[in-house]
């Protein structure tokens, strides 16, 4: 096996609503999008990132007495020696570099216990990011008949490629944040252009029977952003157009806002008020009867068809 390294920020065993069964989910570094709601910023960038607890800290200021850059380099250092300095674990490193047979130990150890129908998922930030390493890995799970499913905004400029990675998985969440490329690009800070293309593609690819996962939009419901009711709509044409028969969609919740905090990074929505957990179950369910109407059929949140 290549001894290729990936840089992964977490590894989540038994997972329960990341794709059938019991799985073990990995969660790639770096990702093109910058969702405005991203709940998990410790996996955005290509690179180990630096969480510092102030709840934790004792102010013995054991890591300036390691430290070796100048304050201002401090969210470019890779050095990360004021993590070991630290006796109080007021700071951790998220972030860690994984080989193909650091992976598969892993898989080899929980595989008991996912059971007939579970696996692995591979998720992020976003794992078509390290597209060799995500590829190597995919092999492995398949040589050794692991079922694999991925979590991917699907962008991926480079159509062939992505159809080359689909091809070794066998189940796919996709989400899909805005059809309005303005939109999209605002709330991402990328056109969805070619995350469309590839959603295209791939669904004529299953219906011609060139590749058989299984495929399931994810459309993350976020008030005053991406929830209008054109914005529905144009989801509801995508799929007719490209036969796609699954939603799941996704409310929104503000549960990674703590970790924004520990990154030292502003959370967009800390000051917004949103609309209560009654409110947002009504608009859910509004949303998924309008899916219902165009025969498509509609999870919504934790619902899955597994």
């Amino acid at each position: 096996m290549s001894e290729d390294l990936a840089l992964i920020f977490d590894v989540q065993g038994y997972s329960v609503h990341d794709g059938p069964g019991l799985r073990t989910t990995i969660f790639f570094s770096g990702c093109p999008l910058s969702c405005l709601w991203c709940s998990n910023p410790e996996g955005m960038l290509f690179k180990k990132r630096i969480m510092y607890n102030a709840l934790h800290c004792k102010l013995c200021l054991k890591c300036n007495e390691r430290c070796i850059l100048l304050e201002k380099n401090c969210k470019d250092c890779q050095l990360l020696s004021c993590v070991e300095a630290c006796p109080h674990q007021a700071l951790r490193v998220c972030g860690k570099h994984y080989s193909i047979n650091d992976l598969m130990r892993i898989f080899r150890r929980d595989r008991p216990f996912w059971g007939a129908e579970g696996g692995v998922t591979f998720s992020g930030g976003e794992p078509l990011l390290q597209e060799k390493f995500l590829h190597q890995i995919l092999t492995e799970c398949n040589k050794t008949h692991i079922h694999t499913a991925i979590e991917t905004s699907a962008y991926m400029e480079n159509c062939d490629d992505f159809l080359d990675i689909m091809e070794h998985v066998d189940f796919a969440f996709i989400d899909v944040k805005a059809m309005n490329e303005e939109k999209h690009r605002k709330l991402t800070s990328v056109s969805n252009k070619i995350i469309l293309r590839n959603i295209r593609d791939l669904a004529r690819c299953q219906k011609e029977k060139i590749r058989s996962e299984k495929l399931v939009l994810r459309y993350p419901v976020i008030p005053g952003m991406n929830d209008d009711d054109q914005n529905v709509e144009a989801l509801i044409d995508f799929m007719q157009e490209t036969e796609l028969k699954v939603i799941n969609i996704l409310p929104f919740h503000s549960m990674g806002s703590s970790k924004y905090d520990l990154l030292n990074l502003n959370y967009e929505f800390k000051d917004l008020l949103f609309p209560s957990i009654e409110e947002r179950a009504g608009q859910m369910a509004n949303i998924a009867e309008k899916f219902a109407a165009k025969k498509i059929q509609c999870f919504i949140g934790s619902e899955t068809l597994f």
